[in-house]
């Protein structure tokens, strides 16, 4: 007997009383958007339950797997005249953005930037978050907060040196994050900075030209 258009009384539904074309007849889905809703059959509870895309990526992607990498290669040169005991703008074309997928997962950002300047200074950075400062050294009287530094530059006007650094965040949100750095100096006087390139940068085959790169990952709760 069919129960299709009606509600059964004290009878089970048998699978003859469901048209397949219900789901059958359907395309099946190839992504989740964020606004989607995902049905799950709860078998405990006899229910079928609904969740969030975030809730279900948080529920099944499993503690400390990566949900997403994204990263960027810099490789052609940046260059800003930083004066003494302040810090560049963020280094243009080093920057890179990530929406987490819920706000309980962390953002693991890696760095790694050649930076050249006049002379041998100490050159040192500081990762930001958009216009937060994160992955920072304690407060301490005058010293500044950084992330990594100072590191000398040890072969003057010609050569380079490489700066790294990996910090796990938990910005807490599922908005866009754009990653990137500021670089800086320890010279008493204004000094034009570098990356990827010295401040000679000689055109000589036993020198060259680096690439930087910023990569993030998510890493789901």
């Amino acid at each position: 007997m069919s129960y299709i258009g009606k509600k059964p009384t004290d009878v089970p539904i048998e699978a003859s009383d469901i048209n397949s074309t219900i789901i059958t007849g359907q395309v099946a889905e190839a992504s989740i958007a964020d606004d989607d809703l995902i049905l799950i059959s709860d078998t405990s509870a006899s229910a079928i339950r609904k969740m969030t895309k975030a809730n279900f990526v948080s529920g099944v992607g499993g503690g400390g797997k990566i949900g997403q990498v994204i990263s960027t290669n810099k490789t052609d040169t940046f260059s800003e005249s930083v004066n003494t005991e302040v810090f560049s703008g963020i280094a243009t074309g080093l920057t890179v953005a990530i929406t987490p997928s819920a706000t309980s997962s962390k953002v693991l950002v890696i760095v790694h930037a050649a930076m050249g300047i006049d002379g041998e200074h100490g050159l040192r950075f500081q990762l930001f978050r958009g216009s937060t400062q994160i992955d920072l050294g304690a407060a301490s009287s005058s010293r500044a907060r950084l992330s990594k530094g100072p590191m000398q530059n040890g072969g003057a006007g010609s050569y380079m040196m490489y700066a790294t650094t990996n910090f796990l965040d938990s910005p807490s949100s599922t908005s866009e994050l754009t990653y990137g750095i500021k670089i800086g100096h320890t010279s008493g006087s204004a000094k034009t900075m570098y990356l990827n390139r010295s401040h000679d940068d000689p055109d000589d085959a036993s020198y060259g030209r680096n690439a930087s790169t910023i990569t993030v990952m998510e890493v789901l709760a």
